[in-house]
């Protein structure tokens, strides 16, 4: 700033001496050479007052023009700094809010496995239709609502593991309108054995199940729109009115697969050998 300052000074200087010096040359040419002394004598404090006014008007026009520049692009600094800084803090917000929303899906995954296989312990590993019907399924729906796709895979292994989503077994747990679409079980490099599962009435929409081998296996009044079906190992499969809009099934082997009134708009089974009973 100092400098430009300085450097303007030592331009009206130059440009007054210029000025001095043209205004001299020019009156002596109309005047005689009795005159020129005079002449130069009164025009040099002419020139001095007149560039005397013009720096004292136009300095402090121009200090008052680079104090609105510097003043304007300190005000853009600071706008883009604090822009800056709301865009950070708003997305270390963001950042806490999921953080927060995935920790209490954590937590409230674990306490429900807690507090099921505190049930299954204290009841030997037996719960009656009692406890099933009046605890552990509404426990286990109010769970699925609040939980991401990810996490109600894990409660689905847990309860599969658990055999409470087995037919085999004398009390299962009924999972009609459970919430479980767009779950994907299985992956091509692991095989899982899901034989004697009950899906009786879930929502499944969008669902994958890859490389499971399904062994009466109960899909009956099920929601499968859009489910994908790949590699799947089918015996004595039952989806009885179960809606399969637009399902695909890529079936590596089948036994028998009952699909009596099965809504199978759309659907494309690449396994010819599907028996429908």
């Amino acid at each position: 700033m100092s400098s430009s300052i300085k450097y303007i000074g030592k331009e009206l200087i130059v440009l007054q001496t210029y000025f001095c010096a043209y205004f001299a040359v020019h009156n002596s040419k109309s005047m005689n050479s009795s005159d020129i002394a005079s002449s130069r004598w009164c025009q040099r404090p002419k020139c001095k007052s007149i560039f005397q006014f013009i720096s004292a008007v136009f300095i402090p026009l121009l200090l008052g023009a680079f104090t609105i520049i510097l003043t304007l692009q300190q005000e853009s600094i600071a706008k883009g700094n604090r822009e800056v800084d709301l865009r950070i803090a708003d997305e270390d917000h963001q950042q806490n809010i999921e953080l927060n929303i995935d920790q209490q899906r954590n937590g409230q995954l674990v306490g429900y496995i807690r507090e099921v296989s505190d049930l299954l312990l204290e009841n030997n590993f037996s719960l009656n239709q009692q406890i099933l019907t009046s605890i552990v399924r509404p426990k286990t729906l109010a769970a699925l609502r609040q939980l991401d796709v990810t996490r109600k895979v894990y409660l689905v292994l847990f309860l599969h593991e658990s055999r409470l989503l087995s037919i085999s077994n004398s009390s299962f747990l009924n999972l009609a309108d459970a919430n479980l679409s767009y779950i994907h079980i299985g992956s091509p490099e692991a095989n899982i054995d899901m034989r004697s599962v009950s899906f009786s009435g879930a929502i499944l929409d969008n669902s994958s199940f890859t490389s499971i081998s399904f062994g009466f296996t109960d899909f009956s009044y099920a929601k499968l729109r859009g489910a994908s079906f790949v590699a799947i190992n089918f015996d004595n499969v039952n989806f009885y009115l179960a809606r399969l809009e637009y399902a695909q099934f890529d079936i590596g082997t089948v036994d028998e697969a009952d699909f009596t009134l099965a809504n199978l708009t759309g659907a494309k089974i690449s396994q010819k050998k599907v028996i429908f009973i």
